[in-house]
């Protein structure tokens, strides 16, 4: 299994910067001032480089991450066939039906065939199939029935097509769709609005929850909340739960200050996440138990009476974190920053 992010790549580093949608050839002066201190264009876009008050991991240095953090429980996290099988019976995760490994079909624990999967779509049910490796929301497929028929991603569809897809996939999973809670929905329901979780574990084994964050799903980012994609991204106030403060992405400024959603006028922040709480202490106790998950971004959707958990990432992307707080304002995270070498 191989990780890009496993060494220094200045070379790579700057190719993937004038690849970014941040890179503007008109600031191209003042991106490269900052490529050159570690900084990517999404960092220059988003966060407050320019404030030296202000620090933060550089792009250029999340090998370190990949290097530092985790050892050897990566692979878990890095593959969610691996994380699957690992974490079931330790978190509410949310059940792989079959993996795809090019285009065969492989059954989980011999329950769940294809044949299953064909009849259950012909009995209206709906599913997710997703890459087994990667993230930022790529190669998605939402599965559903509605009184037009079968749907993939809101288009048109039939058994036979979706049967023929499974043909095509390199590595993918097969999920039952699963319903979130009524009010993350009520915010905008065409897209699952996640949670994400930062955690750490420090050097004397105590498990730390170090930010929340709700991201939430537009006409843009559909059919994921991805912010990059056109989402939204809310703080959520540690102790109560509450969200805060919100942004949405802009393609010319980077993000906007969005106290309601863009494409409906849903009021968002004062919105308290359901079963916040016992989410909390639930990864803190897991921890306990499990600490070599030294550094983890837990993705969750929460549903009407409990919580699921979709995956755990190495390596996490840390915009959602840094554009509401610098590593100042997150001392424990600071502390392990310094300890794992990651500053």
């Amino acid at each position: 299994m191989i990780l890009v992010y496993n060494k220094m790549r200045p070379g790579l580093f700057i190719r993937e910067q004038f690849k970014s949608p941040y890179t503007r050839a008109t600031q191209l002066n003042r991106l490269t001032k900052y490529w050159l201190q570690g900084y990517s264009s999404e960092q220059i876009a988003l966060l407050d480089v320019a404030d030296s008050n202000k620090l933060y991991l550089k792009d250029f240095f999340k090998y370190h991450i990949t290097n530092n953090t985790n050892l050897n429980v990566w692979p878990i996290l890095h593959d969610k066939l691996f994380f699957h099988l690992h974490m079931a019976g330790h978190l509410p995760v949310v059940p792989l039906l079959f993996a795809v490994v090019n285009g065969k079909v492989h059954a989980i624990d011999q329950t769940f065939s294809r044949k299953d999967f064909l009849e259950e779509l012909q009995q209206g049910q709906s599913f997710v199939i997703k890459p087994l490796q990667g993230g930022g929301g790529k190669g998605l497929y939402f599965i559903e029935s509605d009184s037009q028929g079968l749907k993939i991603n809101k288009k048109a569809s039939s058994v036979d097509q979706i049967d023929s897809l499974l043909n095509t996939l390199p590595y993918h999973g097969l999920y039952h769709h699963v319903s979130q809670h009524s009010e993350l929905a009520t915010i905008f329901p065409d897209t699952a609005n996640t949670l994400r979780l930062l955690t750490c574990v420090d050097r004397t084994g105590a498990p730390h929850l170090i930010a929340g964050r709700l991201r939430i799903g537009s006409k843009a980012s559909y059919p994921t909340d991805n912010f990059q994609q056109g989402g939204l991204v809310g703080k959520i106030e540690p102790t109560s739960g509450e969200v805060i403060e919100v942004f949405s992405h802009n393609n010319t400024s980077g993000k906007i200050s969005q106290p309601c959603h863009p494409d409906n006028g849903h009021q968002i922040i004062g919105l308290t996440i359901p079963l916040w709480r016992e989410i909390c202490a639930h990864f803190l106790n897991f921890l306990k138990d499990f600490p070599a998950f030294d550094l983890v971004g837990w993705d969750i959707l929460v549903t009407e009476n409990d919580f699921v958990v979709l995956e755990g990432n190495h390596n996490p992307g840390m915009f959602s974190i840094f554009m509401f707080d610098d590593l100042n304002h997150l001392p424990i995270f600071k502390e392990f920053c310094r300890h794992k070498a990651l500053i």
